[in-house]
């Protein structure tokens, strides 16, 4: 019940970010909404590739976690990173390159496209700075140490992705709410690293 109740709060915090973000691109005008739901889908395609290497953490870590081998634990954490890593680097290279052409594969709106290639930069890093957080989740769940990720999620949303959007959108507009979003994934994989020697312990 404790865990569950851990993971229902840090899935609200993430439902709160995800909402928010559709709510205010709908205020900013249809095109920036449109823009906005395609790029996102760049977030998606990418998060498939990443969970399986998640749902691998959480069987892994689950067993080595509670056998208290931590040096094979530090290992195969070792090696999920390293292809979390592999997977961030070809997919912004692959968002680099190809970018322009996965928006006309989202939408044939030309006024979409033209609208979310001002943002597209934004979505090309995203895979490098969010991959820590999804092979941290993993990891987390397998250890059921939810009350970390309860904390990171939450601290990672309100002052990561809530506050420097509402402290820079009057300045920067609909790339404010990129900055938020780039900032909660970077925070919460930052966040989660700094813990790990005190789950450890």
């Amino acid at each position: 019940m404790n865990v569950s109740g851990d993971i229902f709060i840090r899935t609200l915090s993430v439902i709160a970010v995800f909402t928010f973000f559709t709510s205010r691109s709908a205020g900013i005008g249809d095109d920036t909404l449109a823009a906005n739901s395609a790029l996102l889908q760049f977030a998606l395609l990418f998060s498939y590739f990443l969970d399986g290497f998640a749902f691998a953490a959480e069987a892994m870590v689950g067993r080595w976690f509670g056998a208290n081998d931590k040096s094979t634990l530090k290992k195969t954490i070792g090696f999920l990173f390293y292809w979390g890593f592999g997977m961030g680097a070809l997919f912004t290279v692959l968002y680099a390159i190809a970018g322009d052409q996965l928006l006309h594969f989202f939408t044939d709106q030309q006024e979409v496209v033209d609208r979310g290639s001002d943002f597209l930069w934004w979505v090309i890093f995203l895979p490098l700075v969010s991959f820590p957080s999804y092979i941290w989740d993993g990891v987390y769940i397998g250890a059921t140490a939810s009350v970390p990720m309860r904390n990171s999620m939450v601290i990672a949303a309100g002052c990561f992705f809530f506050l420097p959007f509402f402290v820079l959108f009057p300045y920067m507009g609909n790339h404010a709410l990129w900055l938020g979003m780039l900032l909660f994934m970077l925070a919460r994989g930052i966040i989660l690293t700094l813990l790990f020697p005190r789950l450890l312990k």
